[in-house]
C-alpha cells in the first residue's frame, strides 16, 4: 500500500493547536454527525471534575487489585497540572500535581528489586520527559520509582506501554504531535529504581497521539489523527511496515481526530480493539485478531443521572469483574464536555455496551490481565503435586539424573530428565528477526502470520530400550486449542534461525493437545520418535488462531524431555518393524508416518514422510503424474522392476524425497539405491540432517526406464537415533525404486 501524505498545519505550536481542536466541541467534525448504530444508555459512574478547569482531563488506565477486584483505580492525567488515581465509585484517592500529564499506562509483574512490581509510565508535556510511578499494591496509590529524569527526543504527547513474552522486557512508546515514535526499554538500574534506554524510532506521518500495544500479539497500535488506525510490530527488532486497520472519512468508520485506543481481551486470544472516533462522538470497536475486522459503533448517551460522553479524548477496558457494580468489566472514557463543569472520566459497564451492540461483542471474564508476564517472575520450582512430572524426582535438574539406580533386575525402569539445549521460534510476521535469547516461545497458526517453536534436548545414557518419552513445556498464556509436535531436523542454531531459514520437518504430528491452561505444564508423548541416546529436535506447529506462549530455556520453566528406558517396553514405545505404509493397488490418500524407518533396513522411494510440498518432498510439477499410491504432486507408477510395486519418476533437477529414520546402532552404512534410465549423465545424492554426506552418485545408462541396477553409496558414518534422510536428483530423467542400507 501506498503510505499517506502527512497532512499539513498551519505554524505554530501543534500540541497547543491540537488541544484546541479536541477542546472545542464545535468544530466542524461534530457538525458532521454520528456515525454509530447503538447508544448506551447511560454510564454507570462518573469521576468527579478535574481540579484544573478548561481542556484538562485527557487519558486513563484501569488498574487491577490483585485480590480484591472491587478496590480497583482508575489512573487519569490532568493535562494541565499532574495525574488522579479514582476508586471504582469516581472518587479521589489521591492528586499528583507533577507536571502536565498528558497519556498514561501501566504494566504488571515488571523485575523490580528482585519482585515483580505495577509500573505506570505517563506522557509529562511539561516537563518534556517520561513520568514513572510504581503501585502500591494495597493502596493502589502511586509512588515516583524513576531512576532519572528520562527526556525523549521529541516532544512527549501520546504514550503507551508493551510488554514482551518473547523477551519478558518491558516498553513505553511515546509519540509527539508531529508524527514521531520512540520505543524506550525499561529497566531496574540495580537500585530497584527504573532507567529506560531508547532501542527504536521511526516517524508515522502526521499527528498522533492515541496508541496501544497488545502484549500477546506483539502488535502496536497507532492513530494517526486526521488519517486512520495503524498496526505495526511492537518488537524493538520489527520493521516500520504497517498494516491500515481503518479510515478516517471516506470507506472508513472513524471522524477526524482518531484519538484514544484500548484493547479488550479474551482467553481465547480473541477480543476487541476500540477507538475513539472523536469527530462523531463514537467508538469503534475491530476485531483484535487477524485482519482487525469492523464489528460496530457506538456511543454513550444519557443516563442514570449522568450525561453523555461526547468529544472524547483517552479511553480505557477492561474484562475483569469488578464487583458488584461492574461485573462484567468496565469501559471507561474521557468526557469533554461533562455538563458545563470541568471535565471527567466516565465509567460505562460492558455488559451494557455488549446488550445495545447486539451480537458484535460478547463478555468473557476469564482473561486474567495480571498474568502477563508472571512467568518472569521469581517463583519456587513446582512440586510434584501441582505439576506432575513422570521421574521420581521433584525438580529438572540441569544434569541428567537417574532415579531409581539401575541394579540387574530385568524390571528396572530408569527416568532421565533433560533440559532443552537450544530452543527459539520463528515468526511469519518478522521473516529475518531471529528470537533465540527470549525467555518465552510463541505458538501460533491459522488466518494470522503463523509462529513456531523449535526445541532441540541432547540425550544420553539412554542403556535399555526406550519405554516413554515425553515432552513438557510450561505454559505461560494458555490455549482452547494446542499445538501438534513434530520431529524436525537438527541442523539449526539458537542464534540464527528464522523463519526464512528454519528448519524441515522430519515427521507426521506425534502428539497434539486441546486446551492447555496458563500456569500449568503441559506433556505431549513422543515416544515413537525417540530411540535412544542421540540429539533431537521437535517443533510445536499450531493450526489455530487462539496461540499460546510457553517458557523458554532462558525463562523460569525451561522446556524438559523426560525418558524412561529399561524394564520390558510397552508396545508404543519401540519403532514398528514395518518399514512402510500398507499398500493398495489403487491410489490412497498420504499415508500418515506414524513411526521412523527402522535402520538398516529397506525403504521404498514412494514412502517419503508426510507434510507436503517442501516439507516431506519438493517436486516442480503439480499433480501425479503416475497416478499411483499417493495423492499429492510426487509422480509415482506400478514398477516393472522383480521388487517393489511402485517406483517415482518423471524426476526433475532439484526435486527431493524426504524420510525419517531411525537408526538403531552407531556405525558405517551403505545406501544401495535403486535406479533405471535410459540416458547417461544422470546423477543424485543423498544428504543426512541437511549434509550432502555422498557428493553426486552416478546412474548409469540401464537401457530402459523399467530395466533396473543399483547405486553404492560410500561407508557413511551414523549415530544412534533419528536422523532425516533426502535423496536428492542432480540431474532430470531417471526412476527411483527403493533404498537399502546395510553394515559394509
Amino acid at each position: 500500500f501506498a503510505d499517506p501524505q502527512p497532512v499539513s498545519r498551519p505554524g505554530g505550536d501543534p500540541v497547543a493547536e491540537a488541544d484546541a481542536r479536541e477542546a472545542d466541541p464545535s468544530t466542524p467534525e461534530t457538525a458532521l454527525g454520528s456515525l454509530a448504530s447503538a447508544v448506551v444508555p447511560g454510564a454507570k459512574v462518573e469521576t468527579v471534575p478535574m481540579r484544573s478547569s478548561g481542556d484538562s482531563a485527557d487519558d486513563s488506565t484501569i488498574w487491577i487489585h490483585p485480590s480484591e477486584p472491587a478496590r480497583s483505580t482508575i489512573i487519569g492525567t490532568d493535562k494541565q497540572a499532574g495525574l488522579v488515581v479514582y476508586g471504582l465509585d469516581g472518587r479521589e484517592i489521591q492528586y499528583l500535581a507533577d507536571g502536565n500529564m498528558n497519556n498514561v499506562d501501566l504494566r504488571y509483574n515488571v523485575p523490580l528489586g528482585g519482585q515483580a512490581a505495577t509500573i505506570v509510565a505517563a506522557s509529562n508535556r511539561g516537563k518534556g520527559s517520561l513520568a514513572l510511578y510504581r503501585v502500591n499494591e494495597t493502596t493502589g496509590t502511586l509512588a515516583n520509582i524513576a531512576a532519572r529524569t528520562i527526556y525523549p527526543g521529541l516532544s512527549p504527547y501520546g504514550l503507551c506501554m508493551y510488554r514482551s513474552l518473547q523477551s519478558g522486557k518491558t516498553y513505553v512508546f511515546v509519540n509527539s504531535a508531529s508524527g514521531g515514535v520512540e520505543q524506550w526499554e525499561l529497566f531496574d538500574n540495580g537500585s530497584a529504581k527504573i532507567d529506560g534506554k531508547l532501542v527504536r524510532s521511526f516517524g508515522v506521518g502526521s499527528q498522533t497521539e492515541g496508541c496501544v500495544a497488545d502484549d500477546v500479539h506483539a502488535a502496536l497500535y497507532i492513530a494517526e489523527e486526521d488519517v486512520g488506525i495503524w498496526r505495526y510490530g511492537a518488537e524493538p527488532g520489527a520493521t516500520t511496515t504497517r498494516i491500515k486497520v481503518d479510515s478516517v472519512g471516506s470507506g472508513g468508520h472513524l471522524m477526524a481526530d482518531v484519538e484514544g485506543l484500548a484493547l479488550y481481551y479474551t482467553s481465547t486470544g480473541g477480543g476487541y480493539l476500540l477507538a475513539s472516533s472523536q469527530g462523531s462522538d463514537s467508538f469503534v470497536a475491530y476485531q483484535r485478531d487477524g485482519a482487525n475486522a469492523y464489528i460496530t459503533t457506538f456511543q454513550i448517551g444519557a443516563g442514570n443521572g449522568i450525561d453523555q460522553v461526547t468529544h472524547t479524548d483517552g479511553i480505557d477496558v477492561t474484562n475483569v469483574n469488578l464487583g458488584p457494580a461492574f461485573p462484567s468489566g468496565a469501559f471507561v472514557a474521557q468526557d469533554n464536555s461533562n455538563d458545563g463543569q470541568n471535565q471527567n472520566f466516565k465509567l460505562v459497564p460492558w455488559d451494557a455496551i455488549v446488550a445495545v451492540t447486539g451480537a458484535g461483542l460478547s463478555i468473557d471474564t476469564t482473561w486474567n490481565p495480571r498474568a502477563v508476564g508472571s512467568a518472569t517472575r521469581p517463583s519456587p520450582t513446582p512440586t510434584a503435586s501441582a505439576t506432575p512430572t513422570p521421574t521420581r524426582t521433584n525438580t529438572p535438574t540441569a544434569t541428567p539424573t537417574r532415579t531409581p539406580a539401575p541394579t540387574s533386575t530385568p524390571t528396572t525402569v530408569t527416568t532421565l530428565t533433560f533440559k532443552a539445549e537450544a530452543d527459539a521460534q520463528v515468526d511469519e510476521r518478522y521473516p529475518s528477526t531471529n528470537y533465540g535469547s527470549a525467555t518465552a516461545l510463541r505458538v501460533d497458526g491459522g488466518s494470522d502470520p503463523d509462529a513456531e517453536s523449535f526445541l532441540r534436548f541432547v540425550v544420553s545414557g539412554v542403556s535399555g530400550p526406550v519405554q516413554s518419552a515425553k515432552l513438557r513445556v510450561y505454559i505461560t498464556s494458555g490455549t482452547s486449542n494446542g499445538p501438534a509436535v513434530y520431529a524436525a531436523n537438527n541442523n539449526w542454531s539458537e542464534t540464527t534461525i528464522t523463519w526464512n531459514n528454519r528448519t524441515a520437518r522430519s515427521s507426521g504430528p506425534i502428539d497434539n493437545k486441546g486446551t492447555m491452561g496458563t500456569g500449568t505444564w503441559a506433556e505431549f508423548n513422543i515416544t515413537p520418535s525417540v530411540a535412544g541416546d542421540g540429539t533431537y529436535t521437535f517443533v510445536l506447529v499450531s493450526d489455530s488462531t487462539d496461540g499460546l506462549w510457553l517458557s523458554s530455556r532462558e525463562g523460569s520453566n525451561p522446556p524438559q524431555l523426560v525418558v524412561s528406558f529399561g524394564g520390558s517396553p510397552t508396545p508404543t514405545a519401540t519403532p514398528t518393524a514395518t518399514p512402510a505404509p500398507t499398500r493398495t493397488a489403487t491410489p490412497t490418500p498420504i499415508p500418515t508416518a506414524t513411526s521412523a524407518i527402522v535402520l538398516p533396513g529397506r525403504f521404498e522411494a514412494e514412502d517419503y514422510r508426510s507434510g507436503g510440498q517442501r516439507k516431506g518432498y519438493y517436486d516442480t510439477t503439480s499433480g501425479n503424474s503416475g497416478g499411483k499410491y499417493r495423492t499429492d504432486d510426487v509422480d509415482i507408477q506400478t514398477t516393472g522392476d522383480s521388487t517393489g510395486r511402485y517406483n517415482v519418476g518423471w524426476i526433475v533437477a532439484g526435486e527431493w524425497l524426504a524420510y525419517d529414520v531411525s537408526v538403531q546402532s552407531a556405525g558405517n552404512y551403505v545406501f544401495t539405491t535403486r535406479v533405471a534410465t535410459p540416458n547417461s549423465g544422470k546423477s543424485f545424492h543423498i544428504e543426512v540432517d541437511g549434509v550432502d554426506v555422498t557428493g553426486a552418485l552416478a546412474v548409469p545408462n540401464t537401457g530402459g526406464t523399467q530395466v533396473w541396477t543399483d547405486v553404492k553409496s560410500p561407508p557413511l558414518a551414523l549415530t544412534r537415533g533419528p536422523h532425516t534422510v533426502k535423496l536428492v536428483a542432480n540431474t532430470n530423467g531417471f526412476n527411483l525404486n527403493y533404498v537399502v542400507v546395510t553394515a559394509p
